[in-house]
């Protein structure tokens, strides 16, 4: 296979997070907090039991109004 026929044949790139949320809500994510929320979870933040029950309250708060 040439590499004008390989370029030819690669496929357009898509925002993945767009076809599963809808561009709306895709466009509504801002990366620099995904970042900021992964380097947490890789520092072991959630895993502390302060942060856990904040979470889990937080989590409980959120079902009543609903």
């Amino acid at each position: 296979m040439t590499r004008s026929s390989q370029r030819g044949s690669r496929k357009r790139k898509t925002n993945r997070l767009a076809l599963w949320l809808g561009s709306r809500e895709s466009q509504q994510i801002r990366p620099a907090r995904v970042l900021a929320a992964r380097a947490r979870i890789a520092s072991g933040h959630y895993d502390q039991p302060e942060v856990q029950d904040y979470l889990l309250d937080a989590l409980l708060q959120a079902l009543k109004r609903h």
